[in-house]
């Protein structure tokens, strides 16, 4: 029986609660009912004008209208303000890259212009224009040398050690050439006799060229000091 009691109870409140609940969403409907009445959205948009010190119905609408154009109004204000700073962005940025691809074509021409000048000064001294040369002298002129030899050629040069020890302008072509005459004394020449004999021969070429044209290749009997 109690258990009976007690169900009956829960379902007592149960009903009590949703009639509550029912009676206020009644009271509320007809609050908004009045309020649009009145010529407010509804309840709750009355009691927001009040809260704003606004009474009359018509004022409150007006204000609503002039605050919701204002909204729009600063809204579309700042968009305009947006695209503006992006625009000045995107123009600072592409000056910013003009100016460092200007910076970088200027620093490539002097670059440039300071190896020209560096090479032109090098052509003209011949330490400097000669050392870019021998060891291609080494390597193009070898051939052609052993070709003076009536019949045998041997080198008796080490292999850390150039076959042109000295250098010289060619005294055949314009200096402005800057044609090099390569000297060297690491080879023997065998004569008819099966001897060898140390020979001193030279070699004429331009160091820069890169097709390493030989002008010139001569040999003759002697020691190199």
């Amino acid at each position: 029986m109690r258990i009976f009691r007690l169900g009956a109870e829960i379902i007592g409140y149960i009903t009590i609660v949703f009639l509550c609940l029912s009676g206020l969403g009644a009271y509320l409907g007809q609050e908004d009912v009045a309020a649009r009445k009145l010529g407010y959205d509804d309840a709750t948009d009355k009691k927001a004008a009040l809260a704003a010190g606004v009474t009359e119905p018509a004022e409150w609408h007006n204000r609503k209208v002039a605050q919701a154009a204002k909204a729009q109004a600063d809204a579309r204000a700042a968009e305009v303000e947006r695209k503006h700073q992006q625009e000045a962005e995107a123009s600072a940025a592409a000056d910013r890259r003009a100016n460092e691809e200007k910076a970088a074509r200027e620093r490539q021409l002097a670059e440039k212009a300071a190896a020209d000048k560096k090479e032109a000064d090098c052509k003209t001294d011949l330490h400097c224009w000669a050392e870019k040369g021998t060891v291609a002298a080494s390597v193009y002129c070898k051939e052609k040398v052993e070709r003076l030899a009536k019949y045998q050629a041997k080198w008796t040069d080490a292999w850390y050690e150039t076959k042109f020890s000295h250098y010289r302008w060619s005294k055949t072509a314009p200096k402005n050439m800057g044609v090099v005459t390569y000297i060297g004394g690491k080879v023997q020449f065998q004569n008819g006799f099966g001897a060898f004999q140390k020979y001193i021969y030279s070699c004429d070429m331009i160091p820069g060229d890169q097709n390493h044209v030989i002008f010139d290749v001569s040999a003759e009997p002697g020691r190199l000091d």
